[in-house]
């Protein structure tokens, strides 16, 4: 449920007239609060702000404003000097506001004051100008994946929407859609891409509430017939009530095979062990990891060891990187933790490295030395017997 913002209502009506006719009188008295209200509570710039009210005397005129609230912004401005609406036979009001593009309304905080004429009664009502979802691809994360028809992939992708203030607690999940010029379908047919993602609560309270942001993975299902090529989609956020709305989306690709701006992994090499390591002492040795393209295009590389002997654990500096273009591959180093109790010997393991649609992999080499042993000369003379 959205939580609305009540701003103070000023003053209680309370008049009677005395009206004669010969020698009988009709007392006419009028009572309640002025109000006055906006049909959301946040807009985007370049929306029309709704306006109604109540309470005010019959077919008086009412002096409608719209200021910056704590008046951080320019109020001097044409579009915040008051105009002039008269209530109707019942003492309503309605009215309008466009909220400009090209001033200081976007991120304010604003101001609607209504003001009688006649009856003095004074009304208002804060809203905000923010409205729209905003998106950013997730730190550590990427808008576009390297994948294979047949795989699933939910570690790649990822966006953070921002939400703005004033638009109360609500339940935010994604939508997708292809961008232009990609005709593949969304769903989990053989021949389609399943493009999913979780839902997230967002509690933006009222205009002096939080801007908050959620993170959403995207997971991707490859059909196991989807021909290889780059196929663009798009993400925008949608609101359980429907506000705040969206004038952008979050855009990324899916890469299926070489895809036509798929680049390759050529090669991968991994560097001599850093220090010694010798049976009975728990010990941490590192190796230097680079690798090189094979062609052009967007990788996005994943770094993985396998065959390590049992006991020993390890680190990479960076597990997962994108490239694009000729960029070169970012290296990485590769931590290994070697128990004490691992036997004196050679133990080659392989790191690899892949982006889903080609990899390259290198044999390194663990090195545990014998335990040096300390050896005594006894002197004197040694009986036997």
């Amino acid at each position: 449920m959205k939580n609305f913002y009540n701003s103070s209502i000023i003053g209680i009506l309370s008049l009677s007239f005395l009206l004669f006719f010969g020698n009988s009188f009709s007392v006419i008295a009028q009572s309640g609060s002025v109000f006055v209200t906006t049909d959301k509570n946040d807009y985007p710039p370049g929306a029309t702000v709704l306006i109604s009210g109540y309470g005010f005397w019959p077919e008086e005129t009412v002096s409608l404003q719209i200021t910056h609230y704590d008046d951080w912004g320019d109020n001097s401005a044409e579009v915040h000097q008051p105009w002039i609406i008269s209530s109707d036979g019942q003492g309503n009001i309605s009215s309008s506001w466009y909220i400009p593009t090209d001033q200081d309304e976007f991120g304010a905080t604003l101001l609607l004051t209504a003001i009688g004429s006649l009856s003095g009664e004074k009304a208002e009502w804060l809203f905000t100008d923010n409205g729209n979802f905003s998106y950013t691809t997730t730190p550590g994360k990427y808008a576009s994946l390297s994948t294979t028809a047949g795989a699933i992939n939910s570690s790649t992708l990822s966006v953070d929407v921002e939400s703005p203030k004033n638009n109360g607690t609500f339940t935010v999940s994604l939508s997708f859609s292809n961008q232009s010029g990609t005709t593949i379908g969304i769903g989990s047919g053989s021949g389609q891409i399943n493009l999913t993602s979780i839902s997230n609560s967002f509690e933006t309270g009222g205009p002096n509430g939080p801007v908050v942001t959620k993170s959403f993975p995207v997971s991707v299902a490859v059909g196991s017939s989807v021909p290889n090529g780059t196929y663009q989609f798009q993400a925008i956020a949608i609101s359980s009530t429907g506000d705040p709305t969206n004038n952008k989306e979050w855009k990324f690709d899916v890469i299926v095979g070489s895809g036509s701006t798929g680049g390759s992994i050529g090669s991968v090499l991994i560097g001599t062990q850093s220090n010694i390591v010798t049976y009975g002492t728990s010990t941490t040795t590192s190796y230097s990891i680079t690798s090189a393209r094979g062609s052009n295009g967007n990788v996005n590389g994943t770094y993985s060891v396998s065959g390590l002997p049992p006991g020993v654990t390890s680190v990479f500096s960076l597990v997962n990187f994108n490239s694009t273009g000729s960029d070169l591959f970012p290296g990485t180093n590769l931590e290994l933790t070697v128990p004490n109790d691992l036997d004196a010997g050679s133990y080659d393991f392989s790191v690899t490295l892949s982006d889903g649609g080609s990899l390259a992999s290198t044999i390194g080499t663990l090195v545990v030395s014998k335990k040096n042993l300390a050896v005594t000369a006894v002197t004197g003379d040694i009986t036997y017997g």
